[in-house]
């Protein structure tokens, strides 16, 4: 795949760095290359980039990277934009006050603590992110296929059955894009519409539908139908797309399409045992973790308590360990396993966030926000499982109820859980 994506990667502190990272012959000598700053002038202006409204998003593609970046007007208003190294030099693709194109005189803008772009994905020189005007009274998904201007892929004013109401998570491999979207319609009954488009043909190409709600799951017994679909991530990987699907029985699966041809039986189920790990089943997959290439895809997950957690990779329907929690970490000793540190005890602003800052913490222990101490996974979750909704916007993740541990021996099954849909997509300034 030529484009990739990394999502959630913020630092925090007095300097951001935001680094492409070139790997080296040895395993622990990686080759760090500066991008941008904290002290790097934003494109055609005399502000810094911030350090407080972080860069988000970073993607990189053939040495180029591109990313989400923000700084400040000399009237204290808020400048955001898309930036890219394209060319060999710092670039905006599109900033705030930027007409949008078919957009009507409309322009880019955020609102006070919303951003009005979404991170980047690039593919050598095309790049793809989601934009909305001030309010989101327009949202779409916009691409710039190399010297080629900007242009909409998707709207609030396109799409199937009259128009979507929010989009999220566009990919780009190539000249091809995949992107989730989600309509809602008031009149004459209350109906919604969601799914997972592509776009193919590049500038000036077209969109078509991959997957929507109540298209039937293949290859399995008995007949069921998809529900609701992940907006936190969606991957291509040349005319294949990836994408987390929730169907009618409860069941979530990571599905993979090939070109043009109907969805099929999901790669992995929530009901999958779990590579070396006979009694265990994966209960969570972690939508932001998703990636691909032409022949494999890549995942985060774990099984219902935590204590058997992830990296897989799945060629066909064979799911295989990368690295889990009984790997050794190269160059330290067996004792660096499952680390027992607690990292942190401040809960993001939105549960999207917390959901991506657990993957960033030791799954032998986690700090609940709820909390003074550190407490284990077994806690949180059952804090969790007494609320009555802790769904999560962008992750599609929702508390589940309790489960009981079957006899050893026996591989243990989900229970249902649905993926909520966001009302929107944007993400919160911390």
């Amino acid at each position: 795949m030529n484009g990739s994506r990394q999502r959630g990667l913020r630092v925090r502190g007095a300097s951001v760095v935001l680094i492409a990272t070139v790997l080296a012959l040895s395993a622990r000598g990686a080759v760090h290359t500066k991008v941008v700053d904290t002290g790097t002038l934003v494109p055609g202006t005399a502000q810094n980039f911030e350090d407080l409204v972080l860069f988000d998003g970073p993607a990189i593609s053939a040495g180029s990277v591109a990313f989400r970046g923000q700084s400040t007007n000399p009237d204290l208003s808020p400048r955001e934009g898309i930036y890219t190294t394209l060319g060999g030099s710092l670039i905006a693709v599109a900033e705030t006050d930027d007409a949008i194109p078919d957009g009507g005189g409309d322009v880019f803008a955020s609102d006070n603590n919303v951003f009005g772009f979404g991170p980047p994905s690039i593919s050598g020189s095309n790049i793809v992110f989601q934009g909305d005007s001030a309010g989101a009274t327009d949202r779409g998904i916009y691409a710039k296929f190399g010297p080629l201007p900007l242009e909409t892929i998707a709207d609030t004013r396109t799409g199937s059955n009259g128009g979507f109401t929010t989009m999220a998570s566009p990919a780009i491999d190539g000249d091809n894009i995949a992107y989730w979207g989600f309509s809602v319609f008031t009149f004459p009954l209350v109906t919604s519409f969601e799914g997972i488009y592509k776009h193919s043909g590049g500038s000036g190409g077209s969109s078509a539908t991959v997957a929507d709600k109540d298209d039937t799951v293949l290859g399995i017994t008995p007949v069921r139908t998809m529900q609701s679909f992940s907006s936190a991530q969606v991957e291509i990987a040349g005319d294949d797309t990836v994408f987390m699907a929730l169907d009618s029985f409860g069941q979530r699966g990571l599905y993979r399409t090939f070109g043009n041809l109907a969805v099929g039986k999901p790669r992995v189920y929530s009901d999958t045992v779990i590579p070396d790990h006979p009694t265990e089943v994966f209960d969570l997959f972690f939508t932001s973790s998703v990636s691909a290439d032409g022949t494999a895809l890549a995942f985060e997950g774990q099984n219902d308590d935590g204590a058997v957690r992830g990296i897989y990779t799945v060629g066909g329907f064979n799911v295989m360990t990368a690295v889990d929690l009984n790997t050794d970490v190269p160059g330290e000793p067996a004792s660096s396993r499952g680390s027992t540190t607690c990292r942190s005890k401040a809960r993001p602003a939105t549960s999207s966030s917390w959901a991506k800052t657990r993957a960033a913490i030791p799954v032998s222990t986690l700090c609940d926000p709820a909390r003074s101490d550190c407490s284990s996974r077994k806690a949180i979750r059952s804090t969790a499982r007494s609320s009555t909704s802790s769904s999560s916007p962008m992750t599609g993740l929702t508390a589940r109820p309790p489960s009981t541990r079957p006899p050893s021996g026996t591989a243990r099954r989900r229970s249902s859980r649905s993926i909520s849909r966001p009302a929107s997509s944007r993400s919160r300034r911390r």
